[in-house]
């Protein structure tokens, strides 16, 4: 049941990301609704007990707030670096 909910909120999520996003022709990169925070949104809505359409146009307005823009092209790389292994038995020696 555990897993239902979680699908039925990622699809929740993902069609009002889609609804409440508008294209932005104007600027210089396209925009799309952060899938953390709308998350976060829908979280307090579902906290909320008035289930209206007034509070629902009022989460769109809300998640439209978390914007990023698309940066097509970009590849940065992570810098990792390998770390030791520093064992148990250092601490036995005291």
């Amino acid at each position: 049941m555990e897993i239902y909910a979680h699908f039925a909120m990622y699809n929740a999520v993902s069609l009002s990301a889609a609804a409440g996003s508008k294209p932005y022709s104007q600027k210089k990169y396209q925009y799309q609704i952060d899938f953390k925070m709308a998350c976060c949104v829908w979280r307090r809505y579902f906290g909320i007990s008035d289930n209206s359409d007034k509070a629902f146009t009022q989460l769109l307005l809300d998640m439209a707030f978390y914007l990023t823009p698309i940066r097509p092209g970009r590849k940065d790389k992570r810098s990792l670096k390998a770390k030791l292994v520093i064992g148990f038995p250092y601490r036995l020696a005291a």
